[in-house]
């Protein structure tokens, strides 16, 4: 008996025998939720490899919501994966595809009211909008431009909030030249958003920006300041910004202007740039300059 009990002791030893349960395999689905998700992609292989080969799962979806998603995946962590800019174009191949016959995408809706009467478009832009839609934002901005001023500035308002640099550029105008909706010229609130589209980086602001400075039209609020106008000036000049750099050498050659401003050398230098962009005028007044000695002549 005692050695029956010490071979099957031996026996337990060895297989390894115990009362506990098995631990369940972790299925794919349970693997995908806890390692396998966009927001926490950490460009290890496995991950890689996984979302190579659910790529065409991906793409099987008809939810807008999750292509959208993985398609802005591909773009952001395209150098990890094999022909990623073919699958982005699948994803917005598929998500098109949708848009167009998705009665509530917004995509079928612009359409719609393209088509549609003035008040039925009105409530389409306004559905939109209030869902955040830059197009119909700015169709609301423009409509009520001729029915309701007030709200044509209101929806002005939302657009600069939302850094819209088209609209932004259109309300700035219309502030300093009074263009409809603005009626009354208020040429701080014009300031203000060209200082705002430069901190968007967009250069063709600063331009304005120099203008008022340069030639005083607002003396009351923004008396001339000759050298701040040229700070702006040279800012959008040196972003190659064409109109700034053919007013900068136009101030740069300007012997008689006021102020120390004059600088032949870098008037020359930015006329080569501009002639270099193919520009004709800049090429001309070179040539003019060249023929009374101020230069060398230009290579034809």
């Amino acid at each position: 008996m005692k050695l029956i009990l010490f071979i099957l002791s031996i026996i337990y030893l060895i297989t390894g025998c115990s009362t506990k349960e098995p631990k369940k395999e972790i299925s794919n689905i349970q693997k995908a939720k806890e390692y396998y998700f966009v927001e926490e992609f950490i460009y290890k292989k496995k991950q890689i490899e996984y979302f190579e080969k659910e790529f065409e799962n991906i793409l099987s979806s008809n939810n807008l919501e999750v292509l959208k998603k993985f398609k802005n995946f591909y773009e952001t962590n395209s150098s990890y994966f094999l022909n990623s800019f073919k699958k982005i174009e699948l994803l917005e191949e598929k998500i098109d595809n949708i848009e167009k016959t998705n009665t509530n995408s917004h995509r079928y809706l612009l359409t719609k009211a393209l088509s549609a009467n003035k008040q039925e478009a009105v409530k389409i832009y306004e559905k939109l909008a209030n869902e955040g839609n830059i197009f119909a934002m700015r169709e609301l901005a423009n409509i009520y431009k001729y029915d309701n001023k007030v709200l044509s500035i209101i929806w002005f308002e939302k657009l600069v909030e939302k850094n819209d640099i088209q609209s932004i550029k259109d309300y700035a105008f219309a502030n300093l030249h009074m263009v409809s909706p603005i009626l009354v010229q208020n040429v701080k609130k014009a300031v203000e958003l060209y200082e705002r589209l430069d901190l968007l980086g967009e250069v063709s602001g600063l331009v304005h920006l120099g203008n008022i400075y340069e030639y005083g039209y607002f003396k009351n609020e923004f008396p001339i300041d000759k050298q701040k106008a040229l700070k702006y000036f040279e800012k959008a000049a040196n972003q190659n910004y064409t109109p700034a750099q053919k007013k900068l050498a136009k101030i740069y050659l300007c012997e008689e202007c006021e102020g120390a401003r004059y600088n032949k050398e870098k008037g020359i230098e930015i006329l080569k740039k501009l002639t270099s962009k193919g520009d004709d005028e800049a090429k001309e007044l070179l040539i003019k300059l060249s023929s009374i000695g101020t230069e060398a002549p230009i290579e034809q």
